[in-house]
């Protein structure tokens, strides 16, 4: 009685130290693009002065959501100077596009499952950043910073775009966040308590 007691107590300390490991990594994950050269911006790309964003997010990540809550506590950057666009994954319910739109922000939204058959694969998690300049030549890919966003982590991309303007070059901060492709989901979230299919 005492063996089937203790082998119980292992059995559910196993599993809920895999259940829990595999939540937690959610939050350590690089979702960068493995090749940001690959990453095309044609469809979301448009005529610019100087420099354009694009802002890839999904309503079903926080992280991306906090995104979404700086973008709606400030304007858009002047379109005719910066033109800044946000692509939403799988915004079923429409909670992000209308208020974004509203705002004044060009939103283009896609179903996660069409990605990878348009960028190859490149966009892997989101929130994800891509500055580009006038020639359309991608000049950042990355995340938003070092850490997972949370309300409190400073949103700078005025500030990116500041230091592109004098001739740098930002390193390409890590995308922690959530999975967009389907083959991250699996890896990440085997037993689906995260990715469900919709």
């Amino acid at each position: 009685m005492v063996f089937l007691k203790y082998s119980f107590l292992f059995i559910w300390v196993v599993s809920v130290s895999a259940v829990v490991g595999v939540m937690h990594s959610w939050h350590y994950v690089n979702l960068s693009p493995s090749e940001p050269t690959a990453l095309s911006i044609e469809n979301y790309s448009s005529n610019i002065k100087s420099y354009g964003v694009v802002h890839f997010l999904t309503p079903a990540c926080s992280c991306s959501k906090n995104i979404f809550n700086h973008l709606m506590s400030r304007a858009p950057y002047d379109p005719q100077e910066i033109k800044e666009t946000v692509v939403l994954f799988d915004d079923h319910q429409d909670s992000m596009s209308s208020k974004l739109q509203n705002k004044g922000y060009e939103v283009l939204s896609l179903l996660s499952s069409t990605i990878n058959k348009q960028d190859k694969g490149s966009v892997r998690g989101v929130p994800l950043l891509v500055i580009y300049n006038k020639n359309k030549v991608t000049k950042y890919v990355g995340g938003y910073s070092e850490q997972a966003i949370t309300p409190f982590t400073d949103i700078n991309v005025a500030g990116y775009i500041a230091e592109l303007e004098k001739g740098r070059t930002i390193s390409s901060k890590p995308v922690i966040g959530c999975a967009v492709s389907k083959e991250y989901k699996k890896l990440l979230d085997p037993f689906g308590l995260k990715y469900r299919e919709i």
